[in-house]
This record gives structure tokens, sequence and C-alpha cells, in this order.
């Protein structure tokens, strides 16, 4: 997958020079973002962009060409796609929507299109995407206008399957100092899926996290496998888990539900850290860019004592102990406090501490004396203090780094202030207790799985199946036309599989309803089987409790 975030060449299908063509902005992108490999452009009409010429047939360009961004209309992807082929690209993005999102002429496109791809060997992203991002590579196929400093370069990687959410996930971390490495949106996700994407990631050097936002999983159990084995974190963002947004994502990206059920408990078993809105992702983003955090044991420091009642009631809710201090780090705390009676209660209040160069000096000394595997300060301060409190976190920055601990900043102070820090101090901030206790239970919980993995064999594995049953499936899957197994074909393929099911019989008629009735025994449910009513209670097409 080196070939599509590092391309040495590639070219982009579609451009024009009016202002408003997409194609155009795309390209436009990849030269502002400083993109150092041969880029070609194609188009219908010859013309120029920013000094590079468009070109008017797949022939003039040079053959065996690393990759190719397509954003044309539906209808034109597969010859475009069939002639780039032949030319020997091997890898594309296309962008264009129109697809099985759509309808079903679009589907019967998306087929097309997949059928050439295989013919040529090509690997393909989305369709229906907003393209690839590789801030190393200066790759940036989004098309829409964006200049390089909105994105700044860092070491999160997203795949989401909505192109919003990119750009959404994309200024959320540039407000919070948080830099991109790669992303891509995956789109309908024909041919390359989610777990190809983590599993190029996990082995990544410039990814240190992960973020995946999904409205369909394609291949669950590989998800699982990869999300679980992975030293790195991923975190997950899915949605499409009722019915109601179901219909929304199927004509979003042609997206199928996952139950919201299954994907709890199954995320909950494996402990995957999931979140569940956007500034969750960006709490445990921020979490998991702090040292990893290796044990159960937190210390917290803080200027306000109702801040500190806060932090033990945080502390509790995420499992974390707070051990009191040690005398050795009580003396060191004595001469900065205004009062002679200090208690080795952690949190330690520091509301009488009026020289705030104590803090780092405290908690480095803390640090040194192993007082716990997480620290968090937590510091409310007005403007007059902002120099100070700058100082402050830089310090904190500084020995967090130097020591390779987790050191949590959370401060209350101005908004304009706090907006200030997070964007240009370069270290995660937190502006809520409960967010930075529970940045950190992410980090630990994520790390301690890492540490059990040599002696816990919990993930999940492949189940050996039988031939028999493999069959079995089989004839079922082909003999249906929708998306979605009606009832009774559920049922063949789970008693294929040995799962228990209730005793259960299709029928045609009333007769034959009564017979199966006598046979299996009353009670009975009677249930209709309709490929048009996903529901049935809702239209009365279910009877419960059904007595002799």
């Amino acid at each position: 997958m080196n070939q599509i975030f590092y391309p040495r060449s590639m070219v982009v299908v579609g451009v024009s020079e009016k202002a408003d063509n997409l194609a155009r902005h795309i390209a436009e992108n990849i030269i502002q973002f400083g993109y150092k490999g041969e880029l070609f452009l194609l188009g219908r009409n010859e013309g120029t962009i920013l000094n590079r010429p468009i070109y008017t047939s797949v022939a003039q360009l040079p053959p065996a060409l690393d990759l190719a961004v397509i954003l044309t209309p539906a209808a034109t992807v597969p010859g475009l796609l069939d002639e780039l082929g032949a030319h020997g690209i091997r890898f594309a993005v296309i962008e264009s929507s129109g697809f099985s999102e759509f309808s079903k002429e679009g589907a019967i496109l998306e087929e097309e299109i997949y059928r050439i791809a295989q013919k040529w060997d090509m690997r393909l992203v989305g369709p229906n995407c907003i393209g690839i991002i590789c801030t190393e590579s200066g790759i940036c196929t989004i098309f829409v206008p964006t200049a390089p400093e909105e994105i700044p370069h860092g070491s999160i990687s997203l795949v989401s399957q909505s192109g919003g959410v990119v750009l959404t996930c994309i200024d959320l971390l540039a407000a919070a100092g948080l830099g991109i490495s790669k992303s891509v949106s995956v789109g309908n996700k024909i041919d390359l899926k989610e777990s190809d994407y983590l599993r190029y990631l996990i082995d990544d050097e410039t990814t240190r996290v992960i973020l995946l936002y999904l409205e369909s999983i394609v291949e669950g159990r590989q998800l699982v496998e990869l999300t679980v084995q992975s030293p790195k974190p991923v975190i997950v963002y899915k949605s499409n888990t009722s019915q109601a947004s179901a219909q929304i994502a199927q004509s979003h990206t042609a997206a199928l539900a996952n139950d919201e059920g299954i994907v709890n408990a199954a995320f909950r078993q494996f402990g995957i850290t999931r979140a569940m809105t956007f500034r969750e992702m960006m709490i445990y983003s921020k979490g998991f860019m702090l040292p990893p955090v290796r044990g159960n044991r937190l210390a917290v420091f803080s200027r306000s004592g109702g801040h500190a009642i806060i932090a033990v009631d945080c502390a509790s809710q995420f499992g974390f102990e707070l051990p009191p201090y040690s005398d050795e780090l009580i003396e060191v705390a004595k001469p900065f406090f205004r009062v002679n009676v200090i208690e080795r209660m952690n949190p330690l209040d520091l509301g009488t501490v009026f020289n705030f160069d104590a803090y780092p000096i405290l908690i480095e000394e803390a640090i040194r004396l192993n007082q716990a595997d997480a620290y968090l300060l937590i510091f409310n301060y007005r403007r007059e203090t902002i120099p100070v409190a700058r100082a402050v976190a830089e310090k904190l920055k500084s020995l967090s780094r130097q020591y390779q601990v987790p050191i949590a900043l959370c401060y209350f102070t101005e908004t304009d202030e706090v907006n200030y820090l997070e964007k240009n101090l370069g270290f995660p901030l937190f502006s809520e207790v409960y967010e930075a206790v529970q940045a950190l239970a992410a980090s630990r919980d994520h790390f301690q799985r890492i540490a059990q993995r040599q002696t816990e064999q919990n993930q999940p594995s492949a189940v050996s199946l039988p031939q028999d049953a493999r069959h079995k499936a089989h004839w079922v899957l082909s003999h249906t036309t929708s998306a979605v197994l009606s009832l009774d074909q559920a049922m063949q393929v789970c008693e294929a599989y040995g799962l228990p099911v209730a005793p259960w019989a299709k029928v045609y008629n009333l007769t034959q309803a009564v017979e199966v009735s006598a046979r299996i025994g009353y009670p009975v449910v009677v249930k209709a089987i309709s490929e048009q009513a996903t529901h049935k209670t809702d239209i009365g097409a279910v009877a419960l409790n059904i007595a002799d």
C-alpha cells in the first residue's frame, strides 16, 4: 500500500481550468502540499493548472504511473479505469460518486469497475470518497481547496468511511494541537477494506495512533483481531447502529448497519477503545499521545480543593488508585506552603502555594520517588497568571518527555487562552478533569492489555468449520437476492454451523402451520417472511404465544 501513500508518480483524472472543477482542487492541493514526485493532469480539454499542462489522452502519459486519482462522472469511470489499467497503472483512488450508494444502476457500474480492477490486478480506494492524505509525502487528494497549514504534520492516522468526517477530524485534531500522518476516506470500499488500511497503519513507522470511523464493518472478525493484536492504540467511532441511521447511511456510503448490541459486546469483550462522539475521539487521542500509563496509581496535584474532590470522583469512576504521598515528598513540599500542616493526602491541595514554580518541582520529585504511574495537574488561574501558567506547562511537557511518564495537564482559564495553549503547546491539554482521567484510563487499559497478551489467549480465533456446513451456507447464500437473510435462511445457516436454534419450520398455509405446531409443541410464534418489511412487529406480522 506504500504506492498509495508514497507514489513516485501520479495522475489526476478529470481536471479542467474551470474554477469550480473538483479535480482541479485535487491537483492544486497536491502541488501546494509540496509533492515531490511526477504529477500529471488529465482532462477532456487542454489547458494548464499552476503551470502544469492538462493532457487529453491516457496515451500521452508515461506508462506504469504509480497512482491515478479519478474524479469524473460515474458513467465514465469504467472506461477510464480500463484505459489506465492497460497503461500499466495498478493503484487508483476513485473519488467519483453515483455508485451503489445512489441507485441500482450505480451498483451495476460499481460491479463493473471492480471487474475491470480485477482484470488489470488493480487495487482501488473508494469509490465515493474524498481520497487520501499523507503529510510526509505531500499527498492531499481531497477535492476541497485546502492550505497545508490546515493539516499539520503529526503521528495520528485516520481511516474513515465518510469524507466529511475526515475533514471534521482534521479540524478538531489541528485545534487540539495534534497532527495527521495519514488519512484515507474509504467510501464504498469495494476493494480495499478498513482491515487492509488498519494492517498497513499498524506497521507504518510514522503512525502512533489510529482513528477509525466506520458506518459498516465488512470483515468484523479480521478487524477485531487486528485491533486487539495491535501494539498501537486504535480508537473506533462506530455509527450506523440503529434502524434510522441505517437508512441514511445506505444512501451515504452504501453501508450495511451493524447491530449496536453486537458491536458493543464485541468491543467490550476484546477491550477495543470505542469513542461515542468526536469529542471522545479527541480525548482518547490526547491520552495516547502521552507516554503510556503502565499501572493503576494516579497522583493528583490541584490548585483548587473543589477540583481535587472532582478528581477523586473521576479516579474512582475509572478505577484508579490514589496512594498517599510519601513523607519524602511532603518534606520537599513544606517550604512552598503558607501553613505548616500538610496532609499526606492524594490529591495534594496546592491552594496555599502561590509560587507556581513549585508545581513542576513537586511533580518531578513525585516522579523521582515513583509515587504513581500517571500524574495530573489541575491548574485554575486568571489572565494575570498566563505567563507563569504557560511556563509551568512547558516545564511539565519537558518532564513528561524526559522521564517518559504521562503527565495530564488540566487548565481552567479564559477560553481564548485554553484554545491558544491547545493549538500551540505541542502537548496534550485538557479542559475537564473527567476527560483528563478518562484519557489516562484509556491509555492504562490499552497498555495493560498488551502486557497481558503474552499470557492470555482471549482474542478471537478462527473457527474450523465442517465442509458440509460450508456447502450448506454457500447454497443458502447463493439462493438469496437480498443483502439481508430472511429468517428461514438465517436459521438454516445457524443449524449448518451447529448453533442452537428453537424448533422451527417454514409453512405456506394454515393447515401446514397447525400440523407443524402440533409436532414441535405449543406455544408457538408465527412470523411472516418478507424482504419488504424489516420490522415485522410494526405491521402486525408477528403473533406471539399461540396456544393449542
